[in-house]
């Protein structure tokens, strides 16, 4: 809105109290309304006086329409205003201090008019005619020389005069053009100042003073700042100098303040008038100059005014040879600009070549860049990688592995530290182990509805004992086979087996020899398709298995908790890459890769449409320009109609600025690569950067294996070009001489473009290459050419290293080298990359990568002992000195102890030895120097006509149990053998075990040990072989914590007696005294019982529910007297009752069951499970009777027949008795 009197002019408001027939007065120019005419008249002529200002412009004297279309006009302006020049700007004038918005808006536009900033699409000429659209991307400052130089040339005349040190003619750009025709490569170039300009009315004072008046404001103490929210909007605090542009951050302290031009006021006539006009005019004669003669007579020639023929031809002459020797000169300076144009043209393909992309270790001007500090932790250097590998896996997958579950605060650096240098039971290191091998048996599980394995029933060579895997193909047919072990051995497949801390080194070592194996057709094309040309001879565990067979002999005999670090961190890398082969995972890493590239692949296309759109306003603009220019005043004043419209336009624009801002903001965190670790690049010497999340911070790895050859006569390192200044004297000189030599050649015929070779031995600019400086070379990590090179022969001792700081960060990117290969890539993503680094140097864990440079802090040391005290209970609750091999034994034994307790006391078996007491005293002791003559030898002897399928039996067989493991050849000279009294004592436990296996009743054990009710094709004979065949072939502690656990899972622990509930006082506990019904398996307590009973009884025992019921002899019927009209039948019936009383008696004693065999059917005739009625003695099947039965009857039945003639015999006594009744009645009336 314009200002009036340089105040906010308000708008009369318009009521609403107006009635249809109120005469009213309409403004057009500022659309208000009036009532009284007076009041419109004033508002009329105020509008058309000069008292109005623009409010963006500060421009006054103008009318109200002058002053609203100044405003539109600057907003357009402002929309206009280059995106690339708003942070410079704004910039600069945060670094100003002026209390006059005048001179802060001169001093910025000052020091900007003639410099171009970093990111700046500017016009560059590379001859005199054409300017092509280049964009800047360095910016070059100029040496001391050349500012003294221009000093001496250019002496500053006016002191007033607001100039900046170095001026702005000195400074050089190295500018990118766009436009390079069909070629899809831009082209890099170095220009001078006098080449590079803007385009026209992109920057001008008047622009630069209205984008300022918008985003500045005058702050209480009186100088003129950029406003708060456009400070945050654009990021100004956080901007460096060094990011736009070169050179010292102007200084406008200092500055002259402008000089105040004061206007003239109007003067008068007096003094042109005179009252003396004579003397004026004598005034002016004297002051009119002499006539010279000589002039006329040059012009009329020597000999008068008249000209002769001779003398005209002369003259005619005189011209045509004047004219020609001009047509020449033009002639001469138009090929004289021709070759310098072909000269800049081929100094430009000369600059080009120059900064083309090459080998590293070939260019001159290589500069030292940072080695970083050396990696000195607990864990060794050569090892190192593979401990930062298994970091960043865990962090990549953390929710797909689960790793919350077994590490609930993730893993760190100190715990897998720890993990692999303590030697524990139960510690860190198991758990890491657990989790692998669950997450491996779980994605085996997800690939079972497309894979069926094939089932291999091939014996094992007897020649494959005496020497290790020799061939791939053959480790494959011994990993088929050792495939069906669990399920042979211990009737379930090795994924359904517990996994635990004492169980987890014999499930990894089958694991690991069963990796690998042949499997049907079908299931290895789709392996091959899904994972991406999978075969089986790709399964880590088989080069595992050929390459280190040490680790799975050693997992046959001893804890994976013995394991040194190197050994672990073998079968951890080899856990790792299985995983990585299954297709689940895959699709992690493929999607997560495309969800990046997508993301990066949005942000290009939404910042190229957004530059389009722009181009297309910015000729939008002009057109409108170019058509207001031609209108009259009456599109003024349709501009002004719409002005409401414009503005609501503008508001628009601004809400799609702010999301526009947004979006970018959102691709660009999209885009960013901060959730994996990420390469880096390489360096000249082929060192690896990289960029860790799991350990924060930037590392670099010096573990290239084959680096290639060295050069010939090394690097040619010339440390002059490190100066770019003297590298363009250089250049230019070089070009000359070599320019010089070919001028002669026609460069219109010579389209092909000359190779240029900057590895010369001999140098004709002055340039010495000190090749003989060997140590200069290998302090810059070059090639020296001969057998102290540091790149391709002798190697730095340390193979990791890191960078803690940001100064190296900056000395790294201003070491590495543009024009070389690696380390241009390198230099890019480091600056793409700074936010990520700058915060992964913050979490940096210094202290410990290395403690003698980045001592501790108090705070690191509090934690630490704070996470000790947390990780305790490792050892299975034994002191942290016991051994490994003792802490299983003595577990073993009490969990031994505690099976053989749990199945007395739930009256699931006993044992079978001759004094309990002393078998278990036995057990429970260990270190027993003579274990032959114990007890636990003696169970061989005392289970031998037990029954059949025991030990004894099993070796009469003549079979022999063959361990996967066996086939892994003999052991090395270096390795450990097992030790003969741990031996011993495993095989006492194994025949213990065994012992308690014998000691569980049948009747209570389910499979796989035992039958399957719901399966009864399965047969549990061959896998208890088995199972007791492995046992007692058992060579270390987790393997009879395997067969302990098998067997434990095959005990019905839900019949025990310690899970039953007395069915008459509702209480669990007392189990000693608890009686079990051996019909429906619900417990009674004996002294709950009526009558109570003082001792379990022997044999089978019933409930009151489940007990039969007693059949009791009837005594013999009374005979009465009987009516002599009672019929022969019923003196037949009570014959017969009466003999069946007696067979009653007879069977009283015998057995409730009443199942006869070796009969026939009366029905069917056949024999088989048969029963009989009480009656007629008829022999039945359960399925011949109407209705069928389920089961025979426990008491007294009777057939169909029989119960027929009962019913009618009851009817036919109940009628008898009632007629007998009625003749009684008639006879007494």
């Amino acid at each position: 809105m314009p200002y009036l009197r340089k105040k906010p002019f308000q708008r009369l408001h318009v009521s609403s109290d107006y009635r249809d027939d109120d005469e009213v007065f309409h403004c057009e120019v500022t659309n208000e309304v009036f009532k009284d005419y007076n009041e419109y008249c004033e508002r009329i002529i105020l509008c058309n006086s000069t008292i109005w200002s623009c409010s963006i412009t500060g421009k006054t004297n103008m009318t109200y329409e002058e002053a609203l279309a100044c405003e539109e006009n600057a907003k357009a302006s402002l929309k206009e205003f280059p995106m690339e020049l708003r942070i410079p700007i704004l910039y600069l004038a945060s670094r100003t201090t002026r209390s006059s918005f005048n001179e802060m808006m001169e001093d910025v536009y000052q020091y900007a008019r003639d410099r171009y900033f970093i990111g700046e699409m500017v016009e560059a000429s590379f001859t005199e005619d054409s300017w092509c659209e280049c964009h800047v991307l360095q910016v070059i400052e100029p040496t001391d020389d050349q500012i003294k130089l221009y000093l001496k040339e250019n002496p500053q005349e006016n002191p007033q005069d607001r100039q900046f040190h170095p001026p702005a003619k000195l400074f050089r750009y190295e500018i990118e053009q766009l436009d390079c025709g069909d070629n899809d490569i831009s082209q890099l170039m170095i220009v001078e100042a006098s080449q590079v300009r803007r385009k026209k009315q992109l920057y001008s004072r008047e622009r630069n003073k209205i984008f300022l008046r918008m985003l500045c404001h005058q702050a209480p103490s009186g100088t003129w700042i950029v406003k708060d929210e456009i400070q945050q909007k654009y990021g100004i605090p956080k901007v460096r100098f060094d990011s736009i542009f070169a050179g010292p951050i102007p200084d406008f302290s200092n500055l002259p303040k402008r000089p105040i031009v004061m206007k003239q006021k109007q003067g008068t006539l007096d003094k042109f008038l005179t009252s003396n006009p004579s003397k004026s005019s004598q005034d002016a004669f004297k002051q009119t100059k002499p006539v010279d003669k000589n002039s006329y007579v040059r012009k009329t020639g020597p000999k008068g005014p008249r000209m002769n023929g001779k003398y005209k031809e002369n003259q005619k002459a005189r011209a045509e040879e004047e004219k020609a020797k001009k047509k020449e000169e033009r002639l001469q300076k138009r090929e004289k600009k021709k070759e310098e144009r072909l000269k800049l043209a081929a100094f430009s393909a000369y600059l080009r070549d120059w900064h083309k992309p090459r080998e590293d270790l070939e260019c001159e001007d290589l500069r030292p860049i940072p080695e970083g500090t050396p990696v000195s932790c607990s864990i060794p250097d050569d090892s190192f990688g593979d401990f930062v590998m298994i970091l960043e896996f865990l962090h990549f997958f953390h929710e797909e592995l689960d790793v919350s579950s077994y590490f609930p605060s993730g893993l760190t650096f100190e715990m897998l530290e720890k993990a692999l240098l303590a030697k524990e039971t139960s510690g860190l290191w198991s758990d890491l182990l657990q989790l692998f091998l669950a997450n491996i048996f779980k994605h085996q599980a997800e690939e079972e509805d497309e894979i069926h394995e094939a089932n291999n029933t091939e014996t094992l060579p007897e020649a494959s004992m005496d020497h290790g895997v020799s061939s791939m193909a053959e480790a494959v047919k011994l990993a088929t086979l050792a495939s069906t072990w669990s399920q042979t051995h211990q009737g379930c497949q090795l994924s359904e087996v517990p996994l635990d801390h004492v169980t987890v080194s014999e499930i990894l070592r089958q694991h690991l020899l069963s990796s690998g194996g042949r499997i049907s057709e079908v299931a290895s094309k789709w392996r091959y398709s899904q994972r991406g040309g999978y075969t089986n001879h790709d399964d880590p565990a088989l080069s595992l298995r050929i390459m280190e067979a040490r680790i799975l002999r050693t997992l046959g005999h001893r804890s994976v908790g013995e394991f040194e670090m190197k050994d672990k961190l073998i079968v951890a890398t080899c856990l790792i890459n299985q995983l990585l082969t299954f297709a689940s995972i895959r699709d992690v890493i493929e999607e997560r890769y495309e969800k990046l590239h997508q993301a990066r692949r949005e942000l290009k296309s939404f910042i190229v449409a957004e530059q389009r759109k722009e181009k297309e306003e910015r000729e939008k603009m002009k057109e409108e320009r170019e058509k207001m220019k031609e209108e009259s005043v009456k599109l003024v004043d349709e501009i002004v109609d719409e002005r409401p419209k414009k503005t609501r336009g503008s508001r628009e624009e601004e809400k799609k600025r702010e999301e526009y801002e947004g979006r970018l903001g959102e691709l660009r965190q999209a885009a960013k690569d901060d959730q994996m670790m990420l390469l880096l690049g390489m360096d000249r010497a082929f060192r690896r950067y990289w960029r860790l999340l799991s350990v924060p911070g930037i590392f670099v790895e010096d573990n290239e294996v084959n680096p290639g050859v060295c050069i010939e006569g090394g690097t040619n390192y010339m440390p002059e070009l490190q100066d770019k200044a003297t590298a363009e004297v250089y250049l230019r000189r070089k070009f000359e001489d070599e320019f010089s030599d070919n001028k002669e050649n026609d460069f219109n015929k010579s389209k092909k473009k000359k190779t240029v070779s900057f590895t010369d031995k001999k140098d004709k600019n002055g340039l010495k290459s000190p090749r003989k400086e060997s140590d200069v070379r290998k302090s810059l990590m070059a090639c020296t050419g001969d057998k102290e090179c540091p790149v391709h022969q002798s190697k730095s001792p340390g193979k990791w290293r890191f960078l803690g700081r940001q100064e190296d960060i900056e000395a790294l990117i201003n070491g590495l080298s543009i024009r070389g290969i690696r380390e241009g890539e390198l230099r890019n993503n480091l600056i793409q990359e700074s936010e990520s680094i700058s915060s992964a140097l913050i979490n940096c864990p210094k202290h410990k990568l290395n403690p003698e440079v980045y001592p501790p802090s108090n705070n690191n040391n509090s934690t630490t002992k704070s996470r000790k005290s947390k990780q305790e209970n490792t050892n299975l609750n034994f002191p942290p000195d016991v051994p490994i091999d003792e802490v299983l034994e003595l577990t073993l034994r009490d969990y031994v102890l505690d099976l053989e307790d749990k199945l007395k006391a739930g009256c699931l078996g006993i044992l079978k030895v001759k004094d309990r007491d002393s078998w278990r005293k036995e057990v429970g002791t260990s270190g027993i120097e003579e274990p032959v003559n114990t007890t636990i030898d003696k169970i061989k002897n005392e289970s031998r006509n037990s029954r059949p399928g025991t030990p004894d039996s099993e070796v009469g067989t003549g079979k022999t149990y063959r361990d996967p493991g066996k086939y892994l050849g003999p052991p090395g000279d270096d390795e450990t053998l097992p030790d003969g009294r741990q031996q011993a004592n495993i095989k006492q436990m194994a025949w213990a075990i065994l012992q308690l296996f014998h000691a569980v009743e049948t009747k209570y054990l389910k499979r796989p040990l035992g039958n399957d009710e719901k399966d009864k094709k399965y047969s549990c004979e061959e896998v208890r072989e088995k199972w007791e065949q492995s046992l007692l072939a058992s060579t270390s502690w987790s393997q009879l914590f395997l067969h302990l656990n098998t067997l434990e899972g095959s005990v019905a622990w839900g019949r025990s007696a310690l899970n039953a509930r007395c069915r008459i006082c509702r209480k669990c506990k007392d189990a000693e005294h608890m009686l079990l019904c051996d019909g429906c398996n619900k417990g009674q307590h004996l002294y709950c019982l009526k009558p109570k009973l003082t001792s379990v009884p022997d044999g089978d025992w019933f409930c009151g529910t489940c007990r039969p019921k007693e059949v009791k002899p009837k005594p013999k019927a009374r005979k009465r007297k009987k009516f002599e009209e009672e019929d022969e039948e019923e003196i037949i019936k009570e014959e017969d009752v009466a003999e069946e009383e007696e067979k009653e008696e007879d069977t009283a004693d015998n057995s409730y069951v009443k199942i006869k065999k070796m009969e026939t059917c009366s029905q069917c005739n056949s024999t088989g499970s048969l029963f009989g009625c009480d009656i007629c003695n008829k022999l039945f099947h359960l399925d011949c009777v109407e209705p069928p039965m389920s089961r025979a009857p426990r008491g007294r039945w009777l057939c169909h027949e029989c119960k027929n003639l009962k019913k009618n015999a009851t009817r036919f006594g109940r009628f008898h008795l009632n007629f007998n009744c009625f003749i009684i009645i008639i006879i007494i009336l």
